[in-house]
């Protein structure tokens, strides 16, 4: 960027990258890289009261502006999703960024809709149902029941916001066209 910002956009754009550069070459450096950047970004925009990110860091003020977009949001944890289904079992970032998955759904969890949509903003129910972050949040959150990163005590409830979510986008979000 040439400006003094860190967008969580950033997440989705670089490291699936490095996670398939690293699988495609096997320079450790790429993956080591990967998990890196989801813990540094989340030093710097994850609001732990809320278990979510911010979707704007910014360098000069040293300040998030606490807004959690939802998209933004979609993209850290289909990305964090997809670096944790190539992480080795032995990896020593491993545990932190499990951790890290868990605290996100646990913080979208939170906001989901009656008709199980998330909304643009995501704690602010007056912005609109977005479909791409539900469709996200449906895939990471699969992802994470079939492949165990969610912890015993998640898997049941996000088994029900899966499947609320996925009823939600057909129903409000598809149409025949």
């Amino acid at each position: 960027r040439k400006d003094d910002t860190m967008w969580v956009d950033d997440l989705y754009m670089s490291t699936p990258f490095l996670t398939r550069y690293w699988k495609l070459t096997g320079d450790e450096r790429c993956l080591d890289d990967a998990a890196q950047q989801f813990l540094l970004f989340k030093k710097r925009s994850f609001m732990e009261k809320e278990n979510l990110m911010s979707h704007i860091f910014d360098t000069k003020f040293n300040k998030a502006n606490r807004i959690p977009w939802s998209r933004g949001n979609g993209w850290v944890l289909f990305s964090l999703s997809e670096l944790l289904n190539e992480l080795p079992e032995n990896h020593e970032k491993r545990e932190a960024l499990v951790e890290f998955f868990n605290q996100m759904v646990a913080g979208i969890l939170n906001y989901q809709d009656q008709d199980g949509l998330w909304h643009q903003v995501i704690d602010d129910e007056t912005t609109y149902p977005e479909s791409s972050c539900t469709a996200m949040f449906i895939c990471a959150m699969s992802r994470g029941i079939r492949n165990g990163y969610l912890s015993d005590n998640q898997k049941e409830e996000a088994i029900a916001a899966v499947k609320h979510a996925w009823q939600g986008l057909i129903t409000y979000c598809l149409d025949k066209d």
